[in-house]
């Protein structure tokens, strides 16, 4: 066709992972990636292979976000929390929203959360509670108990850690009150107890 990128794109042979990552070959990379699945090779390896061409699909254009869903699923695959992460947030918002608005505006959080892409709402609630789980392997509970909710709101019938989550923040903050606070002075304006 004149172009190595349609050539690439007008076959019916899969794509091979190294002929597709060429420079700005964007349309032929998304192809490889979704080719990608394990036939004769580990599930590690493929995600691996994903995760590289869906990168570099980013690289080339970082505001189409075709790439993004399937990246944050490969790089999951893989324990890749911050890529991962990384993949989601400009579909989701940024990270300061979901700590600020933990306890408020759920339904309205709830409806713009993916709506771009027009998954089903059990979908969403799939994809809120996965990226719940990568921030408390993140040690970031706040916007994990903001993607609970929205999770919990957009499917409640499906199983979710939402209570368990809240408990652990209820019990960090009454921890965090009965710390001691350095200063310079001796006496503590508060008593000091040991955790619970």
């Amino acid at each position: 066709l004149g172009s190595g990128e349609l050539d690439l794109l007008a076959t019916s042979q899969p794509t091979e992972p190294t002929a597709a990552e060429r420079p700005y070959y964007w349309h032929a990379r998304l192809k490889a990636a979704t080719r990608a699945t394990g036939n004769n090779v580990s599930n590690n390896l493929s995600n691996d292979v994903k995760v590289r061409l869906l990168r570099g699909a980013l690289e080339i254009d970082p505001n189409l976000n075709q790439s993004r869903l399937p990246l944050f699923q490969a790089a999951m695959a893989l324990n890749r929390n911050q890529t991962a992460i990384g993949a989601l947030m400009p579909l989701i918002g940024d990270q300061q929203r979901l700590d600020q608005e933990a306890g408020s505006n759920v339904k309205v959080l709830s409806g713009e959360f993916l709506y771009s892409t027009l998954l089903p709402a059990k979908n969403r609630a799939q994809i809120a509670r996965e990226a719940a789980g990568i921030f408390r392997k993140l040690d970031l509970p706040r916007p994990a108990l903001t993607l609970l909710r929205i999770a919990q709101y957009l499917d409640p019938s499906a199983p979710n850690d939402l209570a368990a989550l809240e408990t652990e923040q209820k019990r960090m903050a009454e921890n965090e009150l009965r710390r001691p606070i350095i200063t310079k002075n001796l006496e503590q304006e508060r008593n000091v107890r040991p955790r619970l």
